[in-house]
């Protein structure tokens, strides 16, 4: 990179008497040396080695951004403040580089060594990475489960409360009255026997009211039974216009549709 290659450059052309090379700097400069070493030697063909060299390369210029700073603690001179901002940012470690940089800021620098920390600054917000949003937790499957689907159970009509209601009332009411029809026809024929004439026109009158019942409890139930069966027709029918289902299959060949129906 030309600005990892132009940093001490940088720092000795801001440094506006000569710097006395101490300990501090000596190994920061070793550290930054051996950073850039490391850099130029990241294989194109081996992400994995690329990945491990760039590690390394990544501790050498921390270590040396490290040093820029006792450097600076000890002389107080702004040059190593970004020095050590630019070490930083080579390290990838941009949540440092951007406060070096505003302290190198803040004590006044020429011009020229503005704008070039304004400018590398810039770069190191700009590559700065945005938290990843995990994504959402998807409540695994357990294996061999069939996928999960909206189908109904089959013959959903039989259980449905109004339309057996309406058939078991029917049946009953349908029932009764056909048994006081034949009770009513019974007693009708037993009225020729009666005994005087009182009994034979108490018969007649209790048949003729028995079968009067019997009729309407046999149409009332009738038309019970008619209206719960009709319900569960349009229910049925209804249940099987829902499941006739239709989809595509895709695959890479293609695509399959598929027909299902149910009845």
């Amino acid at each position: 990179m030309i600005a990892s290659a132009c940093a001490l450059a940088i720092v000795l052309a801001f440094a506006a008497e000569p710097v006395e090379v101490d300990d501090p700097v000596a190994r920061a400069e070793a550290h930054f040396q051996r950073g850039e070493s490391l850099e130029k030697s990241v294989p194109a063909d081996d992400p994995v080695r690329a990945r491990a060299i760039m590690d390394d390369a990544h501790r050498e210029y921390i270590a040396a951004s490290e040093a820029f700073g006792a450097a600076y603690d000890a002389t107080k001179r702004p040059v190593f403040l970004y020095a050590r901002a630019q070490a930083a940012r080579l390290g990838a470690r941009c949540d440092l580089a951007v406060g070096y940089y505003d302290e190198f800021l803040a004590t006044g620098p020429p011009a020229e060594a503005v704008k070039q920390a304004q400018e590398n600054r810039k770069r190191c917000t700009a590559s700065t990475p945005t938290p990843d949003v995990p994504p959402p937790r998807v409540k695994p499957q357990p294996a061999g489960s069939p996928p999960p689907t909206s189908d109904t159970p089959r013959r959903q009509w039989v259980r449905d409360p109004a339309g057996g209601v309406l058939v078991a009332l029917g049946g009953v009411t349908g029932i009764i009255g056909t048994s006081l029809i034949a009770f009513a026809t019974t007693r009708d024929g037993s009225a020729a026997s009666a005994g005087n004439e009182d009994e034979y026109i108490n018969r007649k009158d209790a048949a003729r009211v028995q079968h009067r019942v019997g009729i309407a409890a046999t149409a009332v139930g009738g038309a019970m039974l008619i209206a719960g069966f009709t319900r569960w027709g349009v229910l049925a029918r209804r249940e099987r216009k829902q499941r006739v289902s239709a989809g595509v299959a895709g695959s890479r060949r293609g695509g399959a549709l598929t027909v299902s129906v149910w009845f």
